[in-house]
């Protein structure tokens, strides 16, 4: 099993607030085991101040989770895929999938996008962080190989003379 959190706020006033509700997890399709039929029946999670963990089975390519987020009387659905994780896995970085064909939705957007968005904003010179990157990736890297992380990494002057953000 793969445990998933769950938290889901809302709008309010001054601000946003926990949403109050619950979570339906349904596989998308009716899945057989060397002992028994798993039928595509779902569960409900409640929400306790906007957060709940579920475990479930990690999905694989022949099915995916269908999960709907009921708040306020209204719900919006999610294909997500679960991947077999031991460590706890944060709903909103699942991955959302086309029902029809079960691969990625969208790429997602790198993280590191948001992060120098907000640099640029501060007015912190990009290109002085790579110090600071490269440090952090050198201690977390027991050989002394060259890690791959340099060969992706952007070249962070270009991206805000040319507006890319």
């Amino acid at each position: 099993m793969t445990t998933v959190r769950i938290e889901l706020r809302v709008p309010g006033n001054g601000g946003e607030r926990p949403a109050a509700g619950a979570v339906h997890w349904t596989p998308t399709r009716r899945r057989v085991t060397d002992t028994h039929v798993i039928l595509p029946e779902s569960f409900a999670v409640e929400l306790i101040d906007g957060v709940a963990t579920v475990d479930v089975t990690p999905s694989s390519g022949t099915w995916a989770w269908k999960v709907q987020e009921w708040v306020g009387g209204q719900h919006e659905t999610r294909y997500v895929a679960v991947p077999a994780s031991d460590a706890v896995l944060e709903y909103a970085a699942l991955a959302d999938v086309d029902p029809a064909t079960l691969e990625p939705s969208a790429e997602p957007e790198a993280a590191w996008w948001l992060a120098l968005q907000q640099l640029q904003l501060d007015g912190v010179d990009p290109e002085a962080l790579r110090p600071v990157v490269a440090d952090i990736v050198d201690e977390h890297v027991e050989s002394a190989a060259p890690h791959p992380i340099y060969d992706e990494m952007p070249d962070l002057t270009l991206i805000f003379e040319n507006n890319l953000l």
